[in-house]
């Protein structure tokens, strides 16, 4: 069960009601849900708010997880965006491997 699937359970929505109020489409949460895409950390923010909850970066190294996106911030603001995408892709990368979890 994808997380966002548990945060849409938690919230006792359908899926209609959820992407509502986290003010997306319903096909949209049925994507994430799937696996079909990826929402980004901001949609993903407003997806647990929906259900009442706050996303957590957990790592054993948090310090580094955080480091990495003001990394990836700090390209953009400089106009850097190749740069700011390979981050993006390595932290993607490491949060299926499992190496950064990311948690409701």
């Amino acid at each position: 069960m994808s997380l966002v699937h548990r945060l849409r359970i938690a919230s006792g929505c359908n899926q209609a009601e959820f992407a509502a109020r986290a003010g997306t489409s319903r096909p949209r949460v049925s994507a994430y849900e799937r696996g079909h895409t990826d929402p980004g950390l901001d949609t993903l923010e407003r997806l647990a708010a929906a259900a009442g909850q706050e996303i957590d970066l957990a790592h054993a190294g948090t310090r580094e997880v955080r480091d990495r996106v003001a990394a990836i911030g700090a390209a953009v603001a400089e106009d850097d965006p190749a740069f700011a995408l390979r981050l993006a892709a390595d932290l993607t990368e490491r949060a299926r491997s499992g190496r950064v979890s990311i948690a409701a």
